[in-house]
């Protein structure tokens, strides 16, 4: 999961929540949380960072920058697949 709309949506799904879920738990709009997950917006604000990484209950730094692997990676990678 090395992009941040790989690291956003993979998260999302393990979370089993839906955009509108994570848009609501951030405080963000539904559509930034689309042009996250769809590569169109590939750098976030801090506050947008800070609040993402609250819903998905991951640090900003992962969320961003991906420094840790988080242990549960490999489902929320395949989930990704799946959703292909």
């Amino acid at each position: 999961m090395n992009t941040l709309k790989e690291r956003v949506k993979g998260r999302r799904l393990f979370l089993d929540m839906t955009q509108v879920d994570l848009a609501v738990a951030a405080g963000i709009s539904q559509a930034n949380i689309a042009h996250i997950e769809n590569g169109r917006n590939s750098r976030l604000r801090d506050n947008t960072a800070r609040a993402l990484a609250v819903a998905l209950n991951v640090s900003v730094a992962w969320l961003v920058s991906h420094h840790k692997t988080l242990p549960e990676e490999s489902l929320m990678s395949a989930l990704l697949k799946d959703a292909k």
